[in-house]
């Protein structure tokens, strides 16, 4: 099951580059406690561990930590579209906007996660962790 974002990885107000800051918590990070330093510096996918360089990596902002560590989480863009639509098949069924036919449109946070994980898909930069 994919979770939110918990108070063990909230973010710290730098505004991440590439993703608009409302759509953050819903996109599932996993437990930084659990992740090899690789994926907590930014240098590898934080949900595929292929490694980024800087052409290919897209940042998700800095978080931080229980206890005030920081972190760094980037992604590479097919893990980040795989997430994205993920995050987005999980919001629909729970809103309102979204789930009514006439409505839908209005939902800030279902277009901006569709317009994510398209526009993810259709970069040059994409990389892969595969």
């Amino acid at each position: 099951m994919y979770r939110r974002a918990t108070a063990g990885a909230t973010p710290t107000g730098r505004p991440p580059a590439d993703i608009p800051a409302e759509l953050l918590p819903h996109l599932a990070l996993p437990d930084p406690g659990t992740l090899p330093e690789e994926r907590v510096t930014g240098r590898a996918c934080v949900w595929g561990g292929g490694s980024l360089t800087l052409a290919v990596a897209i940042d998700l902002g800095e978080r931080v930590m229980e206890g005030g560590q920081h972190w760094f989480p980037q992604a590479c863009g097919p893990c980040l579209a795989d997430h994205a639509c993920k995050a987005l098949f999980a919001h629909v069924p729970a809103c309102s906007l979204c789930t009514d036919t006439a409505r839908f449109t209005e939902c800030e946070i279902g277009r901006g996660l569709d317009r994510l994980q398209k526009r993810v898909r259709r970069m040059e930069r994409v990389g892969d962790c595969g």
